[in-house]
């Protein structure tokens, strides 16, 4: 009978939360702010944004993620924000499958009550300015 040395092969490897080697990097997090006018600001910690002058609310999605990036373990030693040009705007487009004339779609956008009604006269009878996107169109109003 074989001893258990003979038959298994034990390989110990330890993986730890450390850092392999230099040169971590510093993360960026990017988002729309008006709180500094510097494009690019480097902070050691999430709170940091919150202090006069700056004054980041705590709900803000900037120091939200901040916030995140600074409870791992490790952590990076600094961070930075980068402005963004503008705000970020989201758009919808409902399209439904087979809309039958006069029937009336309506919703509620932010607490506002939205409606349209659909046409029983095809699009390429209508007038091009109702559908066909601005860019689109051979002349400018």
């Amino acid at each position: 009978m074989s001893s258990v040395s003979e038959v298994v092969t034990v390989t110990i490897e330890i993986k730890d939360a450390a850092v392999s080697q230099a040169g971590f990097g510093t993360p960026l997090i990017a988002g729309y702010h008006t709180y500094w006018p510097e494009l690019v600001r480097t902070f050691s910690d999430a709170d940091e944004m919150t202090l006069p002058p700056l004054s980041m609310p705590t709900t803000h999605p900037i120091y939200k993620t901040a916030l995140a990036l600074k409870s791992q373990n490790p952590c990076p030693p600094q961070f930075k924000v980068g402005k963004c040009a503008g705000a970020t705007t989201q758009t919808v487009t409902l399209t439904p499958g087979t809309p039958v004339g006069d029937e009336v779609f309506s919703l509620e956008v932010d607490g506002v009550a939205v409606s349209v009604t659909a046409s029983t006269t095809p699009p390429s009878l209508r007038s091009p300015r109702r559908w066909l996107p601005r860019s689109t169109l051979p002349y400018r109003a």
